[in-house]
């Protein structure tokens, strides 16, 4: 008997939230709204039985008598798809992932070779079949996990910032997947993003504790003054930059997988913004620079002479927040300093503060665990930690990724007042870099198809558009 209702009562989760009630049926989408911390992952873990409510109850209701399984069973009704998919991949291949959940199902080989093939069509994936998941980018993993939980047709889905890594292409390809099942489908999303909201049926937010629904008009008036918008992000009118004259990085027909083929320079005092879909080869240009990829072909000039990765190099990694190394955030942020280092950090209190306040971190979460913090607050750890020194060469890959308006704001402030760094920083979201940059890269298929100064970006917006690139006209 299938699934009509997911009843939330009166549910507490100790000091994170209390006495949440709302009620979605599977056929309804809404979406849930909450700055970095205020508790809608620890929410989403609730709504899918992995963990308990201190207080209250979740009631999965039937067309019929109330199921005593129901509840016992509901990690398999109610799906949670994470913001980093790394955590939620298993197969050797993309068809294997694919695969997985409906083999323990009891699907038979030739039921999950029909429906696989069907999803990899819907979402345009079928050239990405025999590829392991770890050789995919992060908007592709994203969508193959997406994919991977709506073959096994769970009742409700909870997408737990699920759509952050994507492109506009992609993401109206997930979007569009998940319309066409949505008269069987209980959707929540759980999201920063008011465009995304707004296309739900209801909307709520999640704040000091408290659940409570809000209009859709007040979501799209609070979009108008965020404060990401607010510090150079909607002017998208590029700063004046300085440069030198003399290569600091410079790609000779350097060739990487068989796919990907780049020759570009950068030089000192550049700000770059590299732009592209999912999967275009955005984070291999800057791992080439970090030397985590090599060059099967070509070579990669560093200031002039070959070198395996740039020196003084700070490099933010996409799904930063999930390359955690240490057991604090303390630690963590000093990685790599010697003992002796570490206490003069310790016993300086002032200095300590500053580096927390300036990547809007708490000073009190020193000797927290990062498993403790949401994923925006692991990704600001993350970028103080690689970025607290101000490197003279800056790599960013996707840096705002899990962060609400207010944190997005904060690390832009940061990233306007390095003036004598070279930055490399690649993004899907136009809006992000076209007000910093002085050169855009448009990346497709392997290649830098496109160059222009980032003044010159409106001429172009139709070009970036076709790519999959986010824009505001």
């Amino acid at each position: 008997m299938p699934i009509k209702q997911l009843n939330v009562d009166s549910i507490s989760y100790g000091r994170v939230f209390r006495e949440i009630s709302f009620r979605v049926a599977q056929n309804e989408t809404i979406a849930i709204m909450g700055r970095n911390g205020s508790g809608k992952s620890t929410l989403a873990r609730v709504l899918a039985g992995l963990r308990r409510p201190s207080a209250g109850e979740i009631r999965l209701l039937e067309d019929g008598p109330q199921d005593d399984g129901a509840e016992q069973e509901r990690w398999r009704r109610v799906a949670l798809i994470g913001q980093h998919p790394r955590r939620q991949t298993i197969g050797a291949t993309v068809t294997e992932e694919l695969g997985f959940g409906l083999l323990n199902l009891g699907a038979t080989p030739v039921e999950i070779r029909e429906k696989v093939r069907e999803i990899l069509a819907e979402l345009d994936m079928r050239g990405l079949a025999g590829q392991s998941p770890i050789t995919l980018s992060g908007g592709e993993r994203q969508r193959l996990v997406v994919a991977a939980f709506l073959l096994m047709e769970p009742a409700f889905i909870i997408l737990d910032e699920a759509l952050s890594m994507l492109d506009r292409r992609a993401e109206e390809k997930i979007l569009a997947l998940l319309k066409r099942r949505a008269a069987r489908l209980g959707q929540i999303w759980l999201t920063h993003d008011a465009d995304l909201a707004a296309k739900a049926d209801r909307i709520f937010r999640l704040e000091d504790g408290l659940l409570r629904e809000i209009s859709k008009r007040q979501v799209l008036a609070d979009r108008e003054t965020e404060a990401w918008r607010k510090n150079g992000v909607s002017r998208l009118e590029p700063a004046a930059a300085s440069r030198s004259e003399t290569p600091l990085i410079e790609w000779l027909d350097a060739e990487f997988f068989a796919k990907m083929k780049v020759r570009q320079s950068v030089y000192a005092g550049d700000f770059i913004g590299i732009l592209g879909a999912s999967g275009s080869g955005k984070s291999t240009i800057l791992e080439s620079v970090a030397g985590l990829a090599q060059p099967e072909k070509g070579r990669i000039l560093h200031s002039g002479r070959a070198a395996k990765k740039a020196e003084a190099c700070g490099f933010v990694l996409q799904e930063a927040g999930e390359y955690v190394l240490e057991s604090s955030v303390f630690r963590e942020i000093y990685y790599g300093e010697k003992k002796k280092r570490l206490q003069s950090y310790r016993e300086n209190a002032g200095e300590l503060e500053e580096v927390f306040r300036r990547f809007g971190l708490e000073p009190s979460w020193a000797d927290r665990s990062l498993e403790a913090l949401s994923g925006g607050e692991r990704q600001k750890v993350a970028l103080a930690a690689a970025l607290r020194n101000e490197p003279s060469l800056i790599l960013l890959d996707e840096p705002l990724l899990g962060l609400d308006a207010d944190s997005k704001g904060e690390i832009l402030r940061i990233i306007d007042g390095w003036k004598r760094s070279t930055v490399l920083y690649a993004a899907h979201d136009l809006q992000e870099v076209a007000a910093r940059a002085n050169r855009l890269w448009l990346v497709d298929h392997g290649r830098v198809i496109f160059e222009c100064p980032a003044q010159r970006w409106r001429e172009h917006s139709a070009l970036f558009e076709a790519a999959g690139v986010r824009y505001t006209p």
